[in-house]
């Protein structure tokens, strides 16, 4: 098999080499970088990939996030890769975590596969590292049951295939095109994906292990709405909108980013889906209202709730289980070189509670982890983001560890 991973970045140079330099060192995977930016670094980012050997490609002109995905993932296609994969410029991979998956997609070369991401949330001080427990199994989970949990405002979204954590067959991308003329569309164009292969294909293969390290939630615009607090990345996309934000949603204007997933369920309906639990799709508002830290925008939400029926006190936002961190880079590197202890052994674990009734495949034996701790994150992340005194610090705890 032959696997390409395209980098999708707009206005994040700084950022996206740090996604980049967590591919290059995979001889084995392609990498194509699609800058969608409008900013004065482009041209920055553009020598970094020419310097680092890597495919890089700019639309005609700047593009909605979701036409710029279908606009990249065309001339990726015009490449001979068997599977394709998407990494966002705020995300990296942990070493080794990519060959893993590569062996896995080898050995079931129709599935889309799926995995995990550990969360930093570094929009504040101090800076929280999120782990979610894990396995390291392999389940097989029916596209019924992720369609159910959607319906009933439940989402384990690790398990839900959106492109941007998954490595999927051409042959899933080519029938997702057929049937929808686009693979991508819409709003949210990861979203729109997850339920466009849950119409295509019966089942997903999701590997319960987090392969992923996410941060840069400052510059999010997932984090952005989450809050209610609109950043640039946000200002941004809301600009370029082809559509109303959560147009397909009913209740279109409440703004939490449930109601945009929800938004992109309505948008792609295709026959099988099961109807919207009112009540519980309520309830999953009010938790997202609740996490609005304006004030005004969170009662005027709070209002068109109690409009539609809901009543009640906002829920409280409850944290999951994180550390502390001074800085970013601290939080990554304790992500890479700390993975969180497994739950139990195969076989006798279970998949994650929302998932229950998912078949485990296989427990995939890790592959060698030979020089991950040297791996780019000593040189790689840019300067911007790290502290040359930290930096050096790191590179010779890494060392010492080697």
């Amino acid at each position: 098999m032959q696997a390409l991973v395209i980098v999708p970045t707009r206005n994040r140079a700084a950022i996206a080499r740090n996604a980049i330099s967590s591919l290059t060192d995979n001889k084995d995977v392609g990498v194509l970088v699609s800058d969608n930016s409008t900013d004065g670094d482009a041209a920055i980012l553009e020598r970094f990939c020419a310097a680092a050997g890597v495919d890089y490609i700019r639309p005609p002109a700047p593009l909605a996030m979701a036409a710029h995905w279908d606009w990249a993932l065309e001339q990726a296609l015009r490449q001979p890769a068997t599977h394709f994969s998407f990494l966002t410029d705020r995300m990296i991979f942990k070493p080794g975590e990519l060959n893993t998956l590569l062996a896995i997609a080898a050995r079931y070369p129709d599935k889309i596969i799926c995995y995990m991401h550990d969360r930093i949330a570094d929009h504040a001080n101090p800076v929280r590292l999120e782990q979610a427990p894990w396995t390291g199994n392999i389940f097989e989970v029916q596209s019924a049951l992720i369609l159910s949990l959607v319906a009933n405002s439940v989402m384990y979204d690790c398990s839900a295939p959106r492109m941007l954590n998954s490595i999927v067959p051409r042959s899933v991308l080519e029938e997702i095109k057929k049937t929808f003329g686009t693979v991508f569309s819409s709003i949210a164009p990861d979203w729109n994906f997850c339920f466009r292969s849950l119409a295509t294909v019966q089942s997903v293969l999701f590997y319960d292990r987090a392969c992923l390290v996410h941060y840069a939630s400052d510059q999010s615009n997932g984090e952005s709405q989450n809050r209610g607090l609109a950043n640039s990345a946000h200002r941004d996309f809301i600009a370029n909108l082809p559509q109303p934000l959560d147009h397909a949603a009913p209740l279109p204007h409440v703004h939490t980013v449930w109601n945009t997933i929800i938004s992109e369920y309505f948008t792609v309906n295709a026959p099988g889906f099961p109807a919207l639990d009112r009540g519980k799709y309520l309830q999953a508002l009010a938790v997202g209202v609740g996490a609005i830290e304006d004030p005004d925008k969170r009662l005027a939400m709070k209002a068109m709730l109690e409009r539609e029926g809901w009543a009640g006190e906002l829920p409280r936002s409850v944290s999951p289980r994180s550390m502390s961190f001074p800085t970013t880079f601290e939080a990554i590197a304790y992500s890479i070189d700390h993975p969180r202890d497994p739950q139990e052994n195969w076989p006798s674990s279970q998949p994650p509670t929302e998932l229950k009734g998912s078949i485990p495949v296989e427990h995939p034996a890790p592959l060698p982890r030979a020089g991950a701790l040297k791996w780019k994150i000593t040189s790689a992340l840019d300067r911007s983001l790290i502290a040359g005194p930290l930096r050096t610090m790191l590179e010779r705890h890494l060392l010492w560890r080697l």
